[in-house]
C-alpha cells in the first residue's frame, strides 16, 4: 500500500453532502472545490448543498478518493488503484491522478488494466491506463487478451507519445493477426507501425494486405512506398548477384596469376637445370681430354648435346604454347563476364533513374497540394484589412482526436471558448452549454430546445479554416432518441451569409456514443464561421439537436 497526501487547504466545516450510490458522505465544499474543477462545474454550485451521483467504483474506494481529494492521506492499493485513477479523471483531480498513475506504472497488472479498460472505455476516460500499457507495450503484445481491445483504444495506445517498444516485429505480427480478426477495420492501427523498422518482406506484406483500407488521401503514398520497397529489394538482389560474379572473376584472375607464377618458376628451374647440365658436361670434357680419344667422345657428346638442346626447346615451346592457349581461353571468359556485368550495371543505372523520376513526381504532387493551400492563402491575404496569412495543414489521418479544435485546445491550454480563441454559440440551450462540445475529455452532451432549424456555430475570430473533413460524436442516449438524421455544414465570412459545405441525410448517427467522420463536398473556400444546422427531424421525430463532440480537419490560417 502506498499512502500519499496532497497539500491540504485551510480547514473548513463539512458543509456539503455527496450521495454516492445512495450512500451519504459529508465533505468540505471548499476543500473539494480547490482540487476538483469538475466539482466546481455542478449546476448552481454556490447555492447547492447536496449532490447525488452514481458510479461503478465500490463505496470504500470512493471514500478513499473523496478524502484524498480534500487533501487528506491517500491510501493506494493494487485493489483500488484502477478505480482511483478513473475517479481522478472524472473529477479532474490531477494530484491524485499523478500519484495513482505513478503507483500503477511501478506495479503494472496488465491483465487487470485490460479488464478495466474494456469495462469502462465507453463510459469514461481511460487515457492514464492506456499510457501504462503503452509504456509496457512489449509485455502487452505477449498477452492474448490484448487482441480483445476495441480498435479505437488499441489505436490510441499504439500512437501514444509514451509508447515504449523494443520489438517492432512483434507489433507487426500483432497487427497482421488483427487484420484476420477485424478485416479492414484494423487499418486504424497502421499509423502505429514504423515500416522503416520492419524487414522489406514484412513491410510489403503489411502494405499489400488485402484488408488494408486505402482511402483517397493515402492510396497513392502506399502504392508508391510498395513500389519503392520492391525496387529496393530487386536492386539489393541484383547487387548481390553482381558481387558474386565479381568474386568469381577475382578468383579466376587470382588463379591465372598463380598459374603464371608457377610457369615462371618452372622456366627458371629449366634454365637452372640446363646450366647445371652444361657445367657437368664441361667437367666431363675436362676428364675426357685427359683419357685419350677425345675427338670421338667430343663428337658423341656434341650429338647428345644437340639432341638434349632440341628436346629442351621442343618441351619449352610446347609448354609456352599450352600456356598461351589457356591464357587466351581465360581472357575470353573474363571478357564475356565483364560484358555481362557492364550490361547489368547499365540496367541498374536505368532503373535508378526511373526511381529518381518517380520520387520527383511524388514530391511534385505533394508540392501541388501545399501550393493549393498557399494559393487560397494568397486570395485571403489580398482581401481588404488582411495583412498576412499563415497556413497550417491539420488533415484527418484516421485519428479523430487530432483535429483543428484539439490543436487550438492544446495551444490555449484549455477550452477554446473559455480562453477566447473560438467563440462557440447555439440557436438555443436546454441541457448544458454549446462550448462544452469542444472539451476533448467530456462525457456528457449539449442539447438544444425543441425548435426547427437548430444550430451550433463556431467563430474562429482571427483565423479562417478550409474545411476538408469533420467528425461528429453522438450523445450517450440509445438509438431512436434525439440523434442527428439530416444536417448541413455551412461556412460564412461574416456570420450572416452562409454557403453550403456539406449536406447529409443518414441513419449512421442513430446510436449512443457513435463517432463518425465525413468528407466535405466543398473543400476550396476559407471561412471564419462554421456551423452545423439540423435541417429536419431527428431520429425521435422532434427538433432537438444533441451531440457530445464535434471536430474539424483541413487548413487553419492565422490572419495577422
Amino acid at each position: 500500500m502506498s499512502k500519499q497526501s496532497i497539500c491540504a487547504p485551510p480547514p473548513a466545516d463539512k458543509d456539503f453532502t455527496i450521495i454516492y450510490n445512495q450512500h451519504k458522505i459529508q465533505i468540505s465544499k471548499f476543500k473539494l472545490a480547490v482540487f476538483s474543477p469538475r466539482f466546481r462545474q455542478i449546476p448552481n454550485f454556490i447555492d447547492t448543498k447536496v449532490f447525488s451521483i452514481t458510479g461503478a467504483a465500490p463505496i470504500a474506494t470512493f471514500n478513499v478518493f473523496i478524502k484524498g481529494a480534500q487533501g487528506e492521506q491517500l491510501a493506494i492499493t493494487k485493489e483500488n488503484a484502477l478505480d482511483l485513477v478513473q475517479l481522478a479523471e472524472e473529477w479532474q483531480v490531477e494530484p491524485i491522478k499523478e500519484e495513482v498513475y505513478k503507483f500503477i506504472a511501478a506495479n503494472p497488472d496488465l491483465e487487470a488494466i485490460f479488464e478495466k479498460i474494456k469495462n469502462t472505455h465507453e463510459d469514461g476516460s481511460t487515457e492514464a491506463l492506456e499510457t501504462v500499457i503503452a509504456s509496457h507495450l512489449d509485455a502487452a503484445l505477449e498477452l492474448s487478451s490484448f487482441q480483445n481491445f476495441p480498435l479505437e483504444v488499441l489505436s490510441r495506445i499504439l500512437v501514444s507519445k509514451d509508447r515504449i517498444l523494443n520489438n517492432h516485429h512483434k507489433l507487426y505480427t500483432f497487427v497482421m493477426k488483427m487484420f484476420e480478426i477485424y478485416d479492414s477495420k484494423a487499418s486504424v492501427l497502421i499509423p502505429g507501425i514504423d515500416i522503416r523498422l520492419l524487414t522489406p518482406q514484412e513491410a510489403l506484406s503489411l502494405l499489400e494486405h488485402p484488408a488494408l483500407s486505402k482511402d483517397n488521401s493515402n492510396s497513392a503514398t502506399i502504392d508508391a512506398s510498395t513500389n519503392l520497397i520492391r525496387e529496393n529489394v530487386a536492386l539489393k538482389e541484383e547487387v548481390s548477384e553482381i558481387k558474386n560474379m565479381m568474386h568469381d572473376v577475382l578468383q579466376r584472375i587470382q588463379k591465372l596469376e598463380e598459374y603464371n607464377s608457377k610457369m615462371a618458376i618452372q622456366r627458371k628451374t629449366i634454365v637452372e637445370q640446363t646450366q647445371k647440365q652444361y657445367a657437368e658436361i664441361i667437367a666431363k670434357l675436362d676428364f675426357l681430354g685427359n683419357n685419350g680419344s677425345p675427338d670421338m667422345r667430343l663428337t658423341k657428346l656434341d650429338a647428345k648435346l644437340d639432341a638434349t638442346a632440341k628436346t629442351l626447346r621442343e618441351t619449352q615451346a610446347k609448354k609456352v604454347s599450352d600456356l598461351e592457349t589457356k591464357t587466351q581461353k581465360d581472357l575470353k571468359k573474363t571478357q564475356t563476364t565483364v560484358d555481362t556485368l557492364s550490361k547489368k550495371i547499365s540496367s541498374i543505372e536505368a532503373k535508378y533513374d526511373m526511381l529518381t523520376n518517380d520520387s520527383a513526381e511524388i514530391k511534385k504532387n505533394l508540392a501541388t497540394i501545399y501550393q493549393r493551400a498557399e494559393n487560397v492563402g494568397d486570395k485571403i491575404e489580398n482581401q481588404p484589412g488582411i495583412k498576412k496569412v499563415q497556413s497550417i495543414p491539420i488533415l484527418y489521418n484516421g485519428t479523430s482526436t487530432n483535429g483543428i479544435i484539439a490543436k487550438l485546445t492544446q495551444d490555449a491550454h484549455g477550452n477554446v471558448h473559455e480562453n477566447h480563441v473560438v467563440s462557440i454559440s447555439a440557436s438555443s440551450n436546454s441541457h448544458n452549454f454549446p462550448y462544452q462540445v469542444a472539451n476533448t475529455e467530456w462525457y456528457d452532451c449539449w442539447i438544444s430546445q425543441n425548435k426547427p432549424d437548430q444550430w451550433i456555430q463556431f467563430d474562429f475570430m482571427n483565423k479562417v479554416v478550409i474545411l476538408q473533413n469533420y467528425t461528429i460524436k453522438t450523445h450517450r442516449y440509445s438509438s431512436g432518441s434525439c440523434h442527428l438524421k439530416s444536417w448541413k455544414i455551412e461556412g460564412s465570412s461574416n456570420g450572416e451569409t452562409w454557403e453550403e459545405i456539406d449536406k447529409r441525410e443518414s441513419d449512421v448517427l442513430n446510436e449512443e456514443n457513435k463517432e463518425e467522420t465525413f468528407e466535405c463536398a466543398k473543400k476550396e473556400s476559407p471561412y471564419r464561421f462554421i456551423r452545423l444546422l439540423q435541417t429536419g427531424p431527428n431520429h425521435r421525430g422532434d427538433h432537438m439537436l444533441g451531440l457530445s463532440r464535434i471536430e474539424f480537419y483541413g487548413f487553419l490560417m492565422n490572419l495577422e
